[in-house]
C-alpha cells in the first residue's frame, strides 16, 4: 500500500496538550521517525513557541521544587547540605531556564531526527495579502493579529512542501484554524489527535492487522493477561495521582490531600464493539499499541472547617468531614509489548514491557461541603 504522506508536523497546541513531556507518551513515540521513511518536520515558528511555553514550565517546576525542599528543613532526616544537594541534582547549579529549554528541545530534534523548516522562506507580502483576504488561518473576524504565527508556520511548511521535500503532509492540531487551512491546501490535511497520526504512518502489514485482532480479543474475552495486567497498573496509578480539591460552602474551609482509589475500567469500543485500539509503533521485537479506556474512581479528601475568633483573632476549627465523590473519566492508555513480531505470536503468549496513562483529571470537584457535626464535638483548635 502506498503511504498518502510522507511528512508529519505538529501544531504548539499538541506540545502543549501533552505537556510538552518529550520524555514520555505520544511525544517519545516520535523517535520512530529517525529511522523512518517519513520526515517528521516542525516549523521554526513552532519550535520558538514551544521553547517559550518551555521556559515557563522549567520556571515553575524550579519554584515548586524550592518550596519542597524549604518546607521539608526540620522535618526529614537529612541535613541541610544534603537537602542543597538534592535542589543542584532536580534544578542544576544555577544553570538559566533559557539554557536548559534549549537543551531539552535540542535533544528531542536529536532523539526524532526531526527536520526544522526555517520560515525565511515565505515573504511578508503572502502573509498580509492573506490577512487583508481572511484566508485561514486569518478569520474575517476576531483577534486575527494572533493568528501570525500560525499563518508563517503553515505557508511556510506549505512552501516546504510545494518545492519538492515532500508531497503531502500530515499535520496534528486541535486549532480550528489549522483546520480550516487544511481544507483549502493541497500540501496539507490536518487531524488532530496524534494518536491517530501515528497509526497512519504504520505500515499496513500483519501486524497492523494482528492490533486488530488484540482488540477483539480483549473485548471478547473478559479474563485475558492484558485487562488483568491494566487492574493492577490503574489501581497503582489511581493512588498516586496528584489531584486538587475544589468545592463549594457556607464555611471557610482548609482541604487535605485528595486520595483516589480505583474502582474499575472498561475499554472504550467502536462501532463493532471492539475496543478502541490503534498501533502506533512496531518493530520486530516489540509494538505499542493505545487503547482508549473509561476509567471509575473514587475520590476522598478531609476537609477543616474554621471561622474566625473576633476576640482572640485567631481562626478555630469547628469541624471537618472526610468526603467522598466518585469521578469518571475518559483516557488512553499507551502499552508495549514485547514478543517475537517476524510471524503473528499468540497473543497470551506476550510480554507486558510498559504501560503509560496518559491523561487524568487535575481537579475533583467535591459539590457543596460543611461540617459532619454529628461525627464528633468540635475540637475548637486554633490555627
Amino acid at each position: 500500500m502506498t503511504m498518502e504522506y510522507d511528512a508529519l508536523t505538529i501544531d504548539t497546541s499538541v506540545f502543549d496538550q501533552l505537556e510538552i513531556k518529550f520524555e514520555k507518551g505520544l511525544l517519545k513515540k516520535l523517535e520512530q521517525f529517525k529511522t523512518s521513511p517519513t520526515s517528521l518536520i516542525l516549523s521554526e515558528v513552532i519550535i520558538n513557541e514551544i521553547n517559550a511555553h518551555l521556559i515557563e514550565k522549567i520556571d515553575e517546576a524550579k519554584k515548586h521544587v524550592n518550596k519542597a525542599i524549604k518546607s521539608s528543613d526540620g522535618y526529614l532526616t537529612v541535613n541541610d547540605q544534603t537537602l542543597k544537594k538534592i535542589e543542584q541534582y532536580l534544578i542544576g547549579n544555577n544553570e538559566k531556564t533559557e539554557n536548559l529549554s534549549k537543551e531539552k528541545i535540542k535533544r528531542f530534534l536529536d532523539n526524532t531526527g526531526a527536520i526544522v523548516v526555517p520560515f525565511n522562506n515565505v515573504t511578508l507580502q503572502e502573509i498580509v495579502e492573506n490577512y487583508f483576504n481572511h484566508v485561514p488561518p486569518f478569520a474575517a473576524n476576531g483577534k486575527k493579529k494572533n493568528e501570525f504565527p500560525d499563518a508563517i508556520a503553515l505557508k511556510s511548511l506549505e512552501k516546504w512542501a510545494s518545492d519538492g521535500a515532500a508531497k503531502k503532509i500530515l499535520a496534528v492540531s486541535t486549532d480550528p484554524d489549522w483546520a480550516k487551512f487544511g481544507e483549502n491546501s493541497s500540501s496539507i490535511d490536518v487531524v488532530n489527535n496524534l494518536g491517530d497520526a501515528l497509526a497512519i504512518f504504520q505500515p499496513q502489514n500483519d501486524l497492523y492487522a494482528f492490533a486488530s485482532t488484540i482488540s477483539k480479543h480483549i473485548t471478547e474475552n473478559t479474563d485475558n493477561f492484558l485487562s488483568n495486567h491494566l487492574q493492577t497498573f490503574l489501581a497503582d496509578e489511581i493512588s498516586s495521582l496528584d489531584l486538587l480539591p475544589e468545592a463549594t460552602s457556607g464555611y471557610h474551609y482548609e482541604a487535605d490531600y485528595v486520595e483516589g482509589v480505583f474502582n474499575e475500567f472498561e475499554y472504550l469500543t467502536r462501532e463493532d464493539g471492539s475496543a478502541d485500539l490503534k498501533l502506533i509503533e512496531s518493530d520486530e521485537e516489540h509494538i505499542s499499541i493505545e487503547i482508549g479506556i473509561s476509567v471509575s474512581c473514587t475520590a476522598s479528601c478531609e476537609f477543616d472547617f474554621i471561622v474566625k475568633d473576633w476576640v482572640d483573632k485567631d481562626y478555630v476549627k469547628i469541624g471537618s468531614n472526610n468526603v467522598e465523590q466518585d469521578f469518571t473519566f475518559d483516557t488512553s492508555v499507551i502499552v508495549t509489548l514485547l514478543g517475537d513480531f517476524t510471524q503473528i505470536p499468540n497473543i497470551e503468549d506476550l510480554d507486558i514491557d510498559n504501560v503509560e496513562l496518559l491523561d487524568h483529571p487535575k481537579y475533583i470537584d467535591f459539590g457543596e461541603i460543611e461540617p459532619d457535626f454529628d461525627d464528633e464535638d468540635p475540637t475548637h483548635e486554633k490555627y
